[in-house]
């Protein structure tokens, strides 16, 4: 994949005189910036496809613009109109209470929004696929990937800490009355943009999904027990813990919290890092490092 080539070719179709630059911050995608729009490219044309899609039924100010889809080289290339705004982990800990407060109720307020796009079928832009329940979606990745964690005698014992908050019949019966909404699936500070003063973008759409409406918040809740252990370890630069539970206060305004969801969620997080463990290029070491949830 030539990078640069791909740039060429995006500009030339859409008559852009921009110079482009290398984004700080992306997630699997690589991302590049000009002064009105955002260029990501990813290998996995599936998940870039799927992303595109979501971004087309968005009617939100504050989620980017559509503005193409091409197959280049193999890659899914996704350009957005660029939305303005610094991102909140830059700027959050110089942000006044009071604009805290009004960032957080907005973001709030957009996921309420968000989550009144309904299907009648879960899906996850990951996989591309329609699910009956949301037991079949969640389990979906750790059904394709349990060999590789049954092999390996260190995954195997990690799995076996966290297997009895996840029996399939009792996910299914937990989540019996779920109804798929739509759902961003990655509320991080990295992918949401203010002004200092409210919310002016959600980014990155790669992981949304149609699910149950707990997943956002299940997920929130997840990112501040990581920053209550940045805390204590005296490097919570970023004031995440601050943001996480704030955030968590102002969506528990809107989403029940309910703890049998939680913990299997939880669970579910944390064989993905079993998996990706599985996958780093130092597996042992990154095993070692992984400990079960405690509820």
């Amino acid at each position: 994949m030539r990078i640069d080539s791909i740039l060429k070719e995006v500009k030339e179709r859409l008559a852009i005189k921009e110079d482009f630059w290398k984004a700080e911050k992306g997630t699997r995608s690589q991302v590049f910036l000009s002064e009105n729009f955002v260029i990501k490219i990813n290998r996995n044309l599936s998940i870039s496809k799927n992303e595109s899609e979501v971004l087309k039924t968005l009617a939100l100010d504050i989620a980017p613009r559509f503005v193409a889809f091409y197959t280049i080289q193999n890659c899914g290339v996704l350009v957005e109109q660029k939305i303005k705004g610094q991102s909140i982990d830059d700027v959050w800990k110089d942000i006044k209470i009071p604009s805290r407060k009004r960032i957080v109720a907005d973001i709030a307020g957009a996921v309420y929004k968000i989550n009144q796009q309904k299907k009648d079928y879960f899906w996850s832009a990951q996989f591309d696929m329609k699910f009956k329940n949301y037991k079949d979606l969640l389990f979906h990745k750790f059904k394709l990937n349990q060999k590789q964690i049954f092999d390996n005698q260190l995954a195997y014992k990690l799995f076996l800490k966290a297997s009895s908050n996840i029996e399939e019949k009792k996910v299914e019966k937990i989540f019996s009355q779920s109804f798929p909404v739509l759902l961003h699936g990655d509320l991080i500070m990295h992918n949401l943009l203010t002004d200092l003063n409210r919310l002016t973008g959600i980014l990155d759409w790669e992981y949304a999904q149609y699910g149950d409406s707990f997943y956002d918040l299940a997920r929130v809740i997840y990112y501040q027990e990581c920053a209550k252990a940045y805390v204590d370890e005296e490097r919570d630069k970023n004031f995440e813990y601050d943001f996480t539970t704030r955030l968590i206060e102002q969506l528990k305004q809107s989403v029940d919290f309910n703890l049998e969801k939680y913990i299997v969620i939880r669970s579910l997080f944390f064989i993905d890092s079993i998996i990706w463990a599985l996958g780093s290029a130092n597996p042992a070491k990154n095993l070692a490092t992984l400990q079960p949830p405690q509820f």
